[in-house]
């Protein structure tokens, strides 16, 4: 009976290491076929999208913002404006430091595209309370050459000591 114990144990063992190299092959091919899908998916859009674009809004809640304005910004013209819109304020904080600090946009707002409706009376008027919680978060710019970028709101600041003339 030992003996026969001691095969069971090994044949559950050996199923259980098939079941597992199975689960590793099925998990190696599901990550294959999401890469190829992704592939295809930039291929495709390769095609479909070409330089030269003037304007631009941009709403994919499951992509990085930075990583998609990288991909989209060299496709659009100069002085283009652009949106971003997301269900969260943090990716979108980011894409505004990078887009800050990188000096390819100007004008660039971050705001919160809630509005609460108001009940107008004669007399009285108050916010209506049963409104949802958020609308989600939108950030805008506008595109820039780099390097034109410089000052505040795209205009060149003046140099210390220089001043400037009437005429």
């Amino acid at each position: 009976t030992e003996k026969q114990q001691q095969q069971q144990q090994l044949q559950q063992q050996q199923s259980q290491e098939q079941q597992q190299q199975g689960c590793e092959v099925s998990k190696r091919v599901g990550s294959h076929d999401r890469e190829e899908k992704a592939a295809r998916q930039l291929s495709l859009l390769h095609q479909l999208v070409h330089p030269g674009f003037n304007s631009c809004i941009i709403a994919v809640p499951r992509l990085n913002p930075i990583s998609v304005m990288e991909e989209v910004l060299p496709l659009l013209q100069p002085s283009t404006p652009f949106v971003i819109y997301s269900q969260w304020v943090q990716p979108l904080a980011e894409c505004l430091h990078h887009l800050l600090s990188t000096h390819q946009a100007v004008l660039l707002q971050l705001q919160e595209s809630w509005m609460r409706p108001y009940q107008v009376l004669p007399s009285r008027t108050h916010p209506v309370m049963t409104t949802s919680g958020t609308g989600g978060f939108i950030l805008s710019g506008t595109k820039v050459l780099p390097g034109e970028a410089g000052g505040i709101g795209g205009q060149q600041q003046r140099q210390p000591g220089t001043q400037q003339g009437n005429g």
